[in-house]
Order: structure tokens, then sequence, then C-alpha cells
């Protein structure tokens, strides 16, 4: 008895799922939406039992195959190449977001003590004020100058600089 074909999940393409479980399957056979699939399922299962420690069973195997990464970079050296790269710009990324992050706090500060200064009514800091604006105004050009001069040598060392 043929069974009607169904939609799968993963990939979208048509398949007849088989008798003995064409209710509930999903997922055609290919090893791509057999991959979905398990990696579905184990999310589902990890939802449904917070309480097992998923955590332990993989530093358990970790503990049982210590060497196992070294051994697998050695035989793939491809994989250890990409994944080095890829570890490498994550970290770049993350040193460039938290100077970022670290311009951009002393910035607000000093824009926060520029209104603080603008509120105030004393006479007196009347006279402080066009100096603390001109700092402020050159710490900006030198921030915005040192951020040019970055996204310039990031441009060369990809080799895509502009002419």
């Amino acid at each position: 008895m043929k069974v009607a074909a169904k939609r799968c999940a993963h990939c979208g393409c048509w398949f007849h799922p088989r008798p003995q479980s064409a209710w509930d399957q999903k997922f055609c056979g290919r090893p791509q939406c057999r991959r979905a699939r398990k990696s579905r399922n184990l999310r589902s299962w990890r939802k449904r039992h917070p309480d097992k420690k998923y955590a332990a069973k993989v530093r358990a195997w970790a503990a049982a195959y210590p060497d196992y990464w070294r051994r697998y970079r050695k035989s793939h050296p491809e994989y250890a190449r990409r994944d080095k790269e890829r570890r490498s710009s994550s970290m770049k990324a993350t040193r460039r977001s938290a100077n970022e992050t670290g311009w951009t706090s002393i910035a607000v500060e000093k824009l926060q003590a520029i209104e603080a200064l603008r509120k105030s009514e004393c006479s007196a800091n009347e006279t402080g004020w066009p100096r603390r604006v001109e700092a402020i105004e050159d710490y900006l050009l030198s921030t915005r100058a040192r951020l040019c001069s970055a996204n310039r040598n990031r441009l060369e060392l990809s080799g895509s600089a502009a002419p």
C-alpha cells in the first residue's frame, strides 16, 4: 500500500514516508534532513528535561577522549586552518567592540558634563564653558580620526583598500 507524499520539514522536498511510521514522519531520508531531525529532537528533549545535565555527559565524554580534538585537527588541516581564522576574527571583533564601547562611554560622560554645565545658572561656570567645549570637541575629533585610521588599516589588511 502506497502512502501519500508529504513535504519534508527541513528541505521542503516531497517524499513518501515509510508505511510503518507514515502518520508522524516529518523528515525525508536525506543525510542533512536526518541531522536536522536529530538536532531538533535533541533541542526538544533538553527543553523538556531541564533537570538533566547534558553538559555533565559532554564533560565525561571529553574526559574519556582527552586528545580527540588534537588528533582531529592534525588529520584535518583544512578544518584547523578555518577554525583558527574563525576564532581569530571572533577575538578581534570582541576586542574592537570593547574598544568602541569604551570610547563611546567616555564620549557620553563628556557630553553629560556639558549638559550639566549648560543647566547650571552660575556665572562663574560661564568662563569654564568654552574651554570645556573645546576639550570635548578635541576629544571627539581625535576619536573620529582614530576610528577612521583603524577602519583604513582594517581595509588595507584585508586587501580591499579603496584607491
